[in-house]
């Protein structure tokens, strides 16, 4: 049971970085802990995954982006990290 509580615990503090870890904007030691993690926890790696296939789209979209998209991608972000906190 402490064991679980420890992982979600680490899962919030994963997703709260998760941007700054796909722009690689974090120090290298939190980096490494970042990665070690999306390596145990195929919920983290997921949702990393998804977050980075959105980067890309964007990145690739030539800018042809709707500005209400970026709101709902926000908003539908932070109702992910927001769950993953609730369940903690």
């Amino acid at each position: 049971m402490l064991k679980k509580l420890f992982m979600k615990r680490k899962c919030t503090e994963v997703m709260n970085k998760i941007q700054m870890y796909l722009d690689r904007e974090l120090d290298e030691p939190t980096a490494a802990k970042i990665a070690d993690h999306l390596e145990m926890c195929q919920d983290c790696k997921f949702e990393a995954d998804f977050f980075a296939k959105i980067k890309y789209s964007l990145q690739t979209s030539g800018g042809a982006v709707a500005p209400d998209t970026l709101d709902r991608l926000h908003n539908f972000a932070s109702s992910l990290t927001e769950g993953s906190e609730a369940a903690s």
